[in-house]
């Protein structure tokens, strides 16, 4: 059974021909979302610092928040050597599907943090 065939000039130039394009959007869609979620992350960093205290000084609140960021991307960097290894074992579209929940789970958890 093939996906839907892809119209218009635009979808046309993304997609190839025979590359079904609900799964292409599917993945397109995700990839937009971890990388607002990313963005978004690094807006109020700074606010962050200053409100949980780590330090008192604006001229301070950078070295921090390059930590934070450090500790953020290092981390998804790492843990993508996992995640491969997983996939492989599991299959993609499960692994895609997990990592988007718990993403949304810890963006929320984040978000409703009290302390760092």
């Amino acid at each position: 059974m093939e996906g839907p065939r892809v119209r218009g000039w635009a979808l046309r130039a993304l997609c190839p021909e025979g590359v079904p394009a609900a799964p292409l959007a599917a993945a397109l869609s995700l990839m937009f979302c971890e990388a607002f979620a990313n963005a978004a992350c690094l807006t109020f960093l700074g606010f962050l610092v200053l409100d949980f205290g780590m330090t008192d000084k604006t001229e301070e609140v950078g070295f921090y928040v390059g930590f934070l960021s450090l500790a953020f991307f290092g981390v998804q960097f790492l843990g993508s050597f996992a995640i491969g290894f997983v996939s492989d074992k599991l299959g993609r579209k499960p692994v895609l599907l997990a990592g988007a929940a718990w993403s949304g789970v810890f963006a929320l958890l984040f978000g409703f943090s009290f302390n760092y």
